[in-house]
């Protein structure tokens, strides 16, 4: 276990997709230092994104999502939760585990969005949002969350902690 605890790792991204009650899947994110979220996105970031997002899945022949306030709530406290905790690495090795005992869902659901499908993608230590979206769109399991088939909205979250390694937290879904 300690050999594939390693491998993992080393690993920035992590990402699940699931339908409601499947059960989440996921990787390790890596480990910064320092701590404390000090950044947040704001709406201008979440409109951009939301045209670069809708930009690549144009490219791939899938439909625009639209932004949620809901699920930007979801994303960003996750995002405040994994820059305040940097040496967490989540339970069992799945970084959708929140310290607390959270998961995707039940962050999604206390905001008041019910989903029928949803997905989320970690990353860490990207500068931006251009350069998050392109590690997702690198990594296949995330990149399969782009795609998004049933995903219709989405919220992103940025949280910053001491040294300037970042925390981006995207979530989709639908209701």
């Amino acid at each position: 276990m300690l050999r594939i605890l390693v491998c993992l790792a080393v690993l920035p991204l992590a990402g699940c997709v699931v339908k409601a009650g499947d059960s989440a899947l996921g990787a390790l994110l890596d480990s910064p230092d320092g701590g404390g979220g000090v950044r947040q996105i704001n709406a201008v970031e979440d409109m951009s994104f939301a045209e670069i997002l809708n930009t690549y899945r144009a490219s791939i022949g899938g439909n625009p999502v639209t932004f949620d306030s809901r699920l930007n709530q979801a994303a960003q406290d996750y995002a405040d939760v994994l820059a305040a905790n940097p040496g967490y690495l989540g339970s069992a090795a799945d970084p959708h585990i929140g310290p607390d005992g959270s998961t995707t869902l039940s962050r999604i659901q206390a905001t008041g969005y019910v989903p029928t499908a949803y997905a989320e993608n970690l990353a860490g230590n990207q500068g931006n949002e251009q350069t998050a979206l392109q590690a997702w769109i690198d990594s296949p399991s995330h990149d399969r969350n782009l795609r998004g088939g049933p995903l219709e909205e989405f919220g992103l979250g940025l949280a910053e902690a001491s040294g300037g390694r970042t925390r981006w937290v995207l979530v989709l879904g639908t209701e």
